[in-house]
């Protein structure tokens, strides 16, 4: 009896530029909508992110440049991250 694995992907963050409860909002929301999230644990007083996902269209760098820009932008748009 056979099945497949799914392979689950840890990257943590530094996110030095997240500095206000609405910037760890905005990054929670984005993660959000990525399919395939496992654990999400976002931390404003360390500045850290780290996100266990199964997805394997996302990359590390993928990632990273979905939380830059939540916090940068002050916005999510679902759109841009699916």
């Amino acid at each position: 009896m056979g099945g497949f694995v799914i392979k689950v992907h840890t990257i943590k963050l530094k996110q030095d530029n997240m500095l206000c409860s609405k910037c760890l909002l905005n990054v929670v929301r984005a993660l959000s909508y990525i399919e395939g999230i496992q654990e999400l644990d976002v931390n404003l007083v360390n500045k850290s992110v780290k996100v266990l996902y199964e997805n394997e269209r996302f990359s590390r760098q993928k990632i990273q440049k979905i939380v830059n820009e939540s916090v940068i932008k002050g916005k999510v748009n679902s759109k841009s991250y699916q």
